[in-house]
């Protein structure tokens, strides 16, 4: 697997864990949803293996069956930043739509956004922008999604968050 360079770490070692800004309490799926705990945990599985594999059908029909948009079942990234990270904007925009959010951070405060520029999609930077995610949010090294877009010499990448309001 081909990472690329963040702070000497690679993208995949640089994710410790979350830390969702999540606005409000939320209900939680299970209780939505009626399941038991070790079914919500493998559909929260099989919906990131889903997300890892590309495969938007699999993944809306998992959170169809109750899969949380917003689970990191403990692997340190939700849902939404595996698909950012893999610059898939049509699964980023399938998961949005069933509530994932834009703006969680992991533990070293790398946002979906941030992950998006790294995989170099600007569609999928696009969209998170279009949906709402913070342009200007620092991750633990002082750097934005602006600094990586600098890091890796997308142009239009760099034109794209300026003129969303990042600096």
């Amino acid at each position: 697997m081909e990472t690329k360079n963040i702070s000497g770490k690679n993208a995949v070692s640089a994710v410790y864990g979350i830390k969702p800004n999540f606005n409000s309490k939320k209900i939680s799926t299970e209780t939505r949803m009626g399941l038991s705990s070790e079914k919500q945990e493998e559909l929260n599985d099989n919906l990131l293996n889903a997300i890892k594999e590309g495969n938007k059908e699999e993944t809306n029909r998992l959170i169809k069956a109750g899969a949380d948009a917003n689970s990191d079942n403990g692997r340190s990234m939700i849902a939404l930043m595996y698909a950012a990270n893999k610059g898939d904007a049509d699964i980023c925009a399938l998961l949005i739509e069933k509530g994932a959010d834009v703006n969680a951070e992991n533990l070293v405060g790398v946002t979906s956004l941030i992950f998006s520029v790294i995989s170099g999609s600007t569609e999928t930077c696009k969209l998170l922008i279009e949906k709402g995610a913070f342009v200007d949010i620092k991750d633990s090294s002082g750097r934005n999604a602006l600094d990586y877009a600098k890091e890796e010499g997308n142009i239009e990448m760099i034109n794209l968050l300026k003129q969303a309001g990042a600096r």
